[in-house]
């Protein structure tokens, strides 16, 4: 019998003050949403859930260049070329926000539909310093939710001050991470970003994130206490993506379907995918365009396909190879037979974390370091186990949102 776990299901409201469980504002601050599916969809997936506690929730529209009109683009130009001239700043790319524009434009023109039709409302694009601090001036948000994802990761935060609010200056405005990830399990701050970091997670009423390691490094570096809690994307049931989609069975007509998603492609990953063709006489079939993150082909060969189509996939799977935290958990609310393949390199404490939670770590497998390909198998998954856990864990990442977004 299969646990049915959906969000509807949970107790959303548990003895609860109404006076004080007031509609709230809130902002959500998370990596910038561009072609990237499992960012898109772990924002979905919380703007979602806190609509559906009662709160008011606005994605803080963080880009890496905003519209501007002529005069406003002729002098953007014309500083950068001063720096780099006249102060040295040679490695100052002069037309960089009209790339990131023009990648945006083209890389994206399918993904973004999604974002606009279904994350939404959103705030005005947050872009400069004075974007950023006139933010709370002119949308009087009640409170600020950092993740998910890995906002907490250097290499893919510049400003890492930011995402733990240091463009807020009036204190009395709640502040909470959800899910945030560091992306790894070892410590990456700079000396003075964690002196900063430290001193500004002090003001947040609660702290959470994704991954178990997580919470020593919040310990251990920020002097902070963190609770572990799911990423959005499995507070949500496989019907909630279900509705998204064209059709509930995507291209699933054919069973012979093997999906395969890969970030990173490596001759030891395509043995592996081999390997499960042979296993399983499903025929692989992707769901990613593989030169979207590609700096040297044209932008027209980098189109991302549509979130939808993405979802489509796990729809119609028969199984799954991966390298992808987020098409690891979308294979499990799928209820779809996996094998995702670690890279070090990129971090593995977010798939341990995961798969731990379900006692699935043998799913996890690392050619890299020599292990066997030829021989791998698994066993099957027990669903109905795996579907009381998810429900109990859900239940306890709601009242973690429950508890924290109240009003004094």
């Amino acid at each position: 019998m299969m646990l049915v776990c959906s969000f509807y299901s949970l107790s959303l409201h548990p003895n609860r003050d109404e006076k004080r469980y007031r509609t709230m504002k809130v902002a959500v601050l998370t990596l910038r949403l561009h072609s990237n599916y499992g960012g898109i969809l772990q924002a979905y997936a919380l703007m979602t859930v806190l609509k559906r506690l009662g709160h008011e929730p606005y994605l803080v529209f963080n880009q890496n260049f905003k519209e501007r009109n002529l005069f406003s683009r002729s002098s953007l130009y014309m500083r950068n070329i001063l720096k780099k001239v006249l102060l040295g700043q040679k490695g100052l790319e002069v037309f960089r926000e009209r790339r990131f524009r023009r990648e945006y434009e083209v890389v994206c023109r399918q993904t973004v539909p999604f974002v606009l039709k279904y994350i939404s409302p959103r705030t005005d694009t947050v872009c400069t310093p004075v974007d950023w601090e006139m933010l709370q001036d002119k949308y009087h948000f009640d409170a600020y939710i950092v993740g998910s994802d890995q906002v907490w990761r250097t290499s893919y935060t510049q400003d890492m001050p930011l995402f733990f609010f240091s463009f807020l200056k009036d204190d009395s405005v709640k502040r909470l991470s959800y899910a945030a990830s560091f992306g790894t399990d070892e410590w990456s701050f700079t000396r003075e970003q964690t002196a900063r970091c430290a001193s500004l997670v002090k003001k947040f009423a609660a702290v959470s994130v994704r991954e178990k390691s997580a919470v020593d490094l919040c310990k251990n570096y920020l002097d902070v206490k963190a609770e572990w809690v799911l990423d959005p994307t499995l507070l949500l049931s496989k019907e909630d993506y279900l509705r998204l989609v064209s059709s509930k069975s995507g291209d699933g007509d054919s069973p012979s379907r093997l999906l395969v998603y890969l970030l990173d492609k490596s001759e030891e990953k395509e043995r592996v995918v081999s390997h499960w063709e042979r296993k399983t006489g499903l025929r692989r079939f992707y769901v990613n365009n593989p030169h979207t993150e590609s700096g040297t082909h044209d932008l027209n060969e980098r189109i991302a396909p549509p979130v939808e189509k993405w979802l489509e996939g796990f729809a119609s799977a028969r199984f799954v190879v991966t390298d992808s935290f987020h098409a690891c958990v979308f294979s499990i609310l799928f209820h779809i037979p996996f094998c995702v393949i670690g890279n070090p390199e990129r971090g593995m404490a977010r798939f341990h974390s995961l798969l731990s939670l379900f006692s699935l770590e043998n799913r996890l497998v690392t050619p890299a370091d020599g292990q066997a390909i030829d021989s791998l198998d698994f066993p099957a998954i027990d669903w109905d186990r795996v579907d009381l856990e998810l429900g109990r864990l859900r239940q306890q990442s709601i009242d973690f949102l429950n508890t924290n977004l109240t009003k004094a």
